[in-house]
């Protein structure tokens, strides 16, 4: 098989759309992650205890979106070095 330019394009469209998907979920981390660590912190021993349970109930809820979203770099960052590798041994098909 002959590599055409179309072929190249291909190939490197599809990669700048992993890389930008790869960015926003990580962007998206960095603010679940500060999501969490604002309600842990505001968790003391002067609030309710009804306040400390929803601040620790948001706090799981933004783990569990943080294990989603790793799940899904994962996923974009085996499906980025597969295609690499198929790249470098000539298999590659957009």
């Amino acid at each position: 098989m002959a590599i055409t330019k179309a072929y190249i394009d291909a190939s490197i469209a599809a990669g700048k759309r992993e890389i930008e998907e790869l960015k926003e979920v990580t962007q998206n981390m960095g603010a679940t992650v500060s999501r969490i660590g604002y309600a842990a912190t505001q968790v003391d021993g002067v609030r309710s205890l009804d306040t400390n349970r929803k601040l620790l109930t948001a706090a799981e809820q933004g783990l569990t979106t943080l294990r989603t979203q790793l799940r899904e770099m994962r996923r974009l960052c085996k499906l980025i070095d597969h295609r690499r590798d198929r790249r470098q041994n000539g298999t590659y098909i957009p």
